[in-house]
C-alpha cells in the first residue's frame, strides 16, 4: 500500500514565533473618539505620510493635499451639496471655519 500522506505528516507542527508572522504598525494615531475603544473613530498617520479616517471601519487613506481638495469646495460654497449627502455636509460646514 502507497503512503499518500504530506510529507511531514504525523510529525509535531512547526511553531514559529507570532512576531515573525505580524506587520509592524507604523501609523501614528492622531485622534480617537472615545479614547481608549479599539473600534472608535480614528484619525491615524500613515509611514507614507497619507491621512487616514476610519468611521464605523470603513477607513479612507489620502494625502493632505486630496483631503484638502476634497474639502475645498464644500467651504467654498456650502449650498452647492449632493443632495445625498447635504444634511450631514452642512451640519459638518457649520462647525468648521475656513481661514
Amino acid at each position: 500500500m502507497t503512503d499518500r500522506s504530506p510529507p511531514g505528516a504525523g510529525s509535531e507542527p512547526a511553531v514559529t514565533d507570532p512576531k515573525s508572522r505580524c506587520a509592524a504598525n507604523t501609523d501614528r494615531e492622531l485622534w480617537r473618539e472615545p479614547p481608549g475603544d479599539y473600534y472608535s473613530n480614528l484619525i491615524f498617520v500613515t509611514e507614507g505620510g497619507g491621512i487616514g479616517i476610519d468611521v464605523g471601519g470603513h477607513v479612507i487613506v489620502m494625502q493632505l493635499a486630496a483631503w484638502h481638495a476634497l474639502a475645498r469646495p464644500a467651504l467654498e460654497d456650502p449650498d452647492r451639496v449632493d443632495a445625498d449627502r447635504g444634511p450631514a455636509l452642512a451640519a459638518a460646514n457649520s462647525r468648521v471655519r475656513s481661514r
